[in-house]
């Protein structure tokens, strides 16, 4: 016998193998609980179950089946995913007792989901017996080309093995497009939020305009009209980027050019969010340059894209602390002149101010039950308390940036939105700013940040939305 021939009768022998030891594993699950045994895997023809594509199906499956546990109410007992060379396999034991009511859950998750062709959902009942669609009164599934007979076309070899490949790149490719807009959705969520909340400190917002005379919040709604679509186009440029992230700042930039001269055709030559453009520009580039690797990334992934998307920006700085590079704006002669970093050191560090302040906050205000507006605000005074905030820096010096940061860190000593001298503090403030001009944009720039990449791995509560301010009882 060739050698070729020896070695393909091997890999179909331990593909085989694989199958039947997930098969028993699964098995083994259902009656070990007592519970209905869940056993998803990969439709993946061909003899790559393990490569790029089927790791990209399969991340989208596990937390797909997260997602409609939780929707279904269902507690995960035993969650366990396991690779060989049959592909990855995730096995789940949840709450729900009733083996049919599970499969039909699986049935809906194959039918409804954008790539749910390729999931095989499998359930086993408390004596391992697999739970079939023909016991639901469900018809059998279809050719993932034709619509046939699935056993015909394969008994018949009626679809070519790239035939099947192209048709599971172009399902991969709709459900890309669909993160994409997913994704541009969510920034544009987190730029509305941030311009919402009251009191922000020296901000526009929906009761004042804080420290400005030139806009208010009306000016900043036709800024994020105007800037809405330029999200989608950052992010498609981020998962379009051929080559390593630190080439996505190059590719980013000409759209970020563009997505100004929108922001200030808008607002008559006001300068509303052209630091957000930035910040936030970056954070959904590298959000899009992560879905080339999976379809849901987390803020992790991310925050790893943009510090190395990030990396030219210390040429930047550099050039700026030696006098090579000449100012040419605010937050830059702010640096040049302070040696601060601002938002390029944010960037180059992956956003530490978010990540080890605002983002903890607001998501433990969250947990806490408060309402949307003031774990926001609660997000924004972490920020105002520890942000170098270069927008301050270049109108108000040193002196300044150390009152705004002292004035945040005395809120959060006293509790901040959680206790009744934190909320006057913080009315303090609001009114202090004002007075004084104080304009902390960056630290509001990275409280639309920190949404974007809280928003990355959680849905924020509808309810909560609808919660009442406590500074609405004041």
């Amino acid at each position: 016998m060739p050698i070729d021939s020896a070695t393909a009768n091997s890999d179909i022998t331990n593909l085989l193998d694989d199958k039947e030891t997930r098969w028993r594993a699964a098995v083994d699950l259902a009656e070990r609980w007592s519970k209905p045994a869940i056993l998803g895997t990969v439709v993946m023809p061909g003899p790559d179950k393990s490569g790029r594509i089927a790791g990209m199906i399969f991340a989208e499956l596990a937390a797909a089946l997260d997602d409609r546990a939780a929707d279904c109410k269902w507690l995960i007992h035993h969650r366990e995913i396991r690779s060989g060379p049959a592909g990855p396999s995730i096995m789940l034991i949840v709450s729900e007792g009733d083996p049919r009511a599970v499969k039909a859950q699986m049935v809906e998750l194959e039918e409804a989901h954008p790539v749910g062709r390729l999931f095989d959902l499998d359930v086993y009942d408390l004596q391992g017996r697999p739970v079939s669609r023909q016991d639901l009164g469900i018809a059998p599934r279809t050719c993932l080309i034709c619509g046939g007979d699935v056993q015909e076309c394969r008994r018949g070899g009626k679809h070519t093995l790239l035939e099947l490949q192209a048709e599971i790149e172009r399902m991969l490719l709709g459900m890309r497009r669909q993160a994409v807009l997913a994704m541009a959705r969510k920034a544009v969520y987190a730029m509305l939020l941030e311009t919402a909340c009251r009191p922000s400190p020296g901000l526009v917002n929906p009761s004042g305009t804080g420290s400005h005379a030139d806009m208010n919040y009306l000016t900043f709604l036709a800024s994020s009209s105007a800037l809405a679509p330029w999200y989608g186009v950052l992010v498609q440029a981020g998962a379009e980027l051929q080559g390593q992230p630190d080439a996505l700042l190059h590719a980013l930039r000409p759209h970020g050019i563009q997505a100004e001269t929108a922001m200030f055709s808008a607002t008559g030559g006001v300068n509303t969010q052209k630091g957000l453009i930035f910040s936030l520009g970056l954070a959904v580039g590298a959000a899009g340059y992560a879905l080339r690797a999976s379809c849901r990334p987390g803020a992790a992934d991310v925050r790893s894209a943009v510090i190395r998307a990030a990396a030219p920006l210390q040429d930047e700085l550099r050039g700026l602390a030696d006098g090579e590079r000449t100012p040419a704006s605010g937050g830059e002669r702010a640096c040049a002149r302070y040696g601060a970093t601002g938002i390029r050191g944010e960037a180059i560090g992956g956003y530490p101010s978010v990540f080890d302040h605002a983002l903890p906050t607001f998501t433990s205000l969250i947990d806490a039950g408060y309402s949307v507006n003031d774990c926001l605000v609660g997000a924004l005074v972490s920020l105002l308390a520890v942000v170098e905030d270069t927008t301050v820096l270049a109108r108000h010096g040193l002196g300044g940036l150390r009152y705004v940061q002292s004035q945040a860190r005395e809120a959060l000593r006293l509790g901040s939105v959680r206790t009744t001298p934190g909320r006057d503090k913080i009315t303090e403030m609001d009114t202090c700013f004002a007075a004084r001009r104080l304009n902390p944009g960056g630290s509001a720039d990275l409280l639309a940040v920190s949404v974007f990449f809280y928003l990355l791995e959680r849905e924020i509560p509808p309810e909560q939305l609808l919660g009442p301010s406590l500074f609405d009882s004041r």
